[in-house]
C-alpha cells in the first residue's frame, strides 16, 4: 500500500543505533554512516517516502532529508516535504567498500533496485567526500528541521537557514499575527543588532 502524503517517516533511519551528534566541520562519526558504503535511490515523483517506508520495513539504513510544509492545511498536523525530490539515500552494504564497489551491484543495491518505484541506483567511490557531504545534511536537518508556528515564541533563540541572511543566529522579538508565519527576529550583524521581518520556514531553533 502506498504511503500517504502527509505520513512521514523518520527522516534518519539507523536501525537500533543510537545517531551521534555530527557538524561538518568534524571528522564523519562512524555511528552516522559508519564505514560501509552508501548509495542514492532514484525513485519516482513523490514517492520518496514510500520507498523510505519500505526500506525501513526491512531494516536498510537510510537518510531522507525532510523540510515542514508551511501551507494552512500543515498548521493542525504538520506535513513535512522532501528537501530532494526523487532522491533516498541509503546504505549499500554491512562491509566497507572493496575496489569493486563502484562497478559491482551489492545484494541490497540489487533488492532496493527491485523495488517498483525505484529506476536507477547511483553510487559513488569517493566515500570520505559523500559521507562528509552528507554529515552536513543530517547537522541540518538535526535543527529541528524548521521553526513550527506553535514554538514562534518571544526570546526564542533561532538561525537563519535561507537567503541572504543566511547563517546569522538571533532570537525572536515580537510575533505580529496571530498565525505566526511571519514575526519580527533581532539578529546580530556586523556587530549590531538589527530588527528584522522573517518567516518561520527561513528559521530554525537552536539551543541557548
Amino acid at each position: 500500500m502506498a504511503l500517504a502524503v502527509d505520513e512521514n517517516p523518520p527522516e534518519l533511519f539507523l536501525g537500533e543505533q543510537e545517531p551521534a551528534e555530527c557538524t561538518p566541520d568534524k571528522a564523519v562519526d562512524p555511528r552516522i554512516f559508519g564505514t560501509s558504503p552508501w548509495a542514492v535511490a532514484c525513485t519516482s515523483y513523490q514517492k520518496e517516502k514510500t520507498v523510505a517506508r519500505w526500506m525501513q520495513e526491512r531494516g536498510i539504513y537510510y537518510f531522507l532529508p525532510l523540510r515542514r510544509s508551511q501551507t494552512p492545511s500543515s498548521a493542525d498536523k504538520p506535513t513535512y516535504l522532501t528537501v530532494f525530490p526523487g532522491i533516498v539515500f541509503f546504505q549499500a552494504h554491512v562491509l566497507p567498500p572493496s575496489p569493486s564497489y563502484v562497478t559491482t551491484p551489492t545484494e541490497t543495491e540489487g533488492e532496493v533496485k527491485s523495488h517498483r518505484h525505484v529506476f536507477r541506483i547511483l553510487k559513488t567511490g569517493a566515500q570520505s567526500r559523500f559521507k562528509r557531504d552528507l554529515a552536513f545534511l543530517v547537522s541540518e536537518n538535526r535543527d529541528n528541521r524548521t521553526l513550527s508556528p506553535e514554538d514562534a515564541l518571544p526570546d526564542t533563540p533561532v538561525r537563519v537557514i535561507t537567503g541572504s541572511l543566511r547563517g546569522y543566529e538571533g532570537y525572536i522579538q515580537e510575533v505580529r499575527n496571530a498565525s505566526k508565519t511571519r514575526l519580527f527576529v533581532v539578529l546580530g550583524v556586523l556587530q549590531r543588532y538589527v530588527s528584522v521581518e522573517i518567516d518561520t520556514d527561513r528559521l530554525v531553533k537552536i539551543a541557548n
